[in-house]
C-alpha cells in the first residue's frame, strides 16, 4: 500500500500519489504503450485502419493486461486517497497532544504564565498569553476527547515508528501517551476489562495499569546451578 499510517511523518502530495499509481502501472506497461493503445482506439473510432489490419495482438493486450492493470491502478490510488486523508487525521492528534502539553505547562506548570498583568495604568487585567493558552488547551482536550481506540492505538505506534502486534504491550503504550484522566478512562474502559478511579491522579492509575499488564518477572535466582 502506498501510504502508511504508522511510519509516514506528513501527508502525500496528490502529485505524489499520482506518480506512485502510475509507477504501479508501468510494472506491467512498457514506455509509450499507452500512447499507442490510444492511437489504435481513435484508428477503430474513426474506422480509418487498413481492412487488412489485424487488431488481435492489440485487443489480446487492452483486455488481458491494460485494462485490469489500470482498473487495479485506479482502486489502488481510491484507497490510497482515503488512507491519505486518516493519515492527516493521525498527524492532526499528535500535534494536539503537543499543543496539550505544552499549554497544560503554561497554565499549570511549575513555571507557569501569571494569570494577570499590569496595563499601562498599572492595573490588574487577564494576561493574554495565558488566556490564549487556556483557549489552546481547551481546544486541543476537546478534539483529543474525539479520537477513537483504534486511532489512539495508531498514534502509540507511530511515536514508536513500528507495527505493535502483541495486545498488552500496545495497550501499554497508549497509556503511556495520554495526557488526561478522562482520555485515560474513556480508552481503558472501552478496549479493557479494567477501570479508572477518578478519585486518584493521573498517573497512580496509569501505574495501576501498567502493573496490572505487565508480566510477572520470574527471579532465577537459587535455579541457576
Amino acid at each position: 500500500m502506498i501510504v502508511n499510517l504508522i511510519t509516514d511523518q506528513k501527508e502525500w502530495t496528490s502529485n505524489q500519489l499520482r506518480k506512485r499509481v502510475e509507477k504501479y502501472n508501468l510494472q506491467v506497461q512498457k514506455p509509450g504503450d499507452e500512447t499507442l493503445l490510444a492511437r489504435v482506439n481513435d484508428a477503430v473510432l474513426f474506422n480509418i485502419l487498413p481492412a487488412d489490419y489485424d487488431l488481435s495482438g492489440f485487443e489480446k493486450y487492452r483486455n488481458e493486461q491494460y485494462l485490469p492493470r489500470a482498473l487495479e491502478a485506479g482502486e489502488l490510488g481510491r484507497v490510497a486517497a482515503i488512507l491519505n486523508q486518516h493519515l492527516s487525521g493521525l498527524i492532526e492528534i499528535q500535534a494536539n497532544l503537543s499543543i496539550f502539553k505544552l499549554t497544560l505547562a503554561q497554565i499549570s506548570g511549575d513555571n507557569a504564565l501569571s494569570e494577570v498583568v499590569k496595563d499601562e495604568l498599572a492595573e490588574d487585567i487577564p494576561n493574554p498569553a495565558y488566556v490564549t493558552a487556556q483557549n489552546n488547551h481547551t481546544t486541543a482536550l476537546a478534539l483529543l476527547q474525539s479520537v477513537s481506540v483504534a486511532d489512539w492505538q495508531l498514534v502509540a505506534q507511530r511515536y514508536t515508528g513500528a507495527v505493535i502486534d502483541d495486545y498488552f504491550e500496545l495497550t501499554l503504550a497508549v497509556v503511556n501517551i495520554l495526557p488526561h484522566i478522562d482520555l485515560l478512562e474513556f480508552y481503558i474502559e472501552s478496549d479493557t476489562s479494567m477501570n479508572v478511579d477518578k478519585r486518584r491522579s493521573l498517573e497512580s492509575n496509569k501505574q495501576l495499569i501498567i502493573d496490572a499488564l505487565t508480566p510477572v518477572q520470574e527471579t532465577l535466582e537459587g535455579l541457576v546451578e
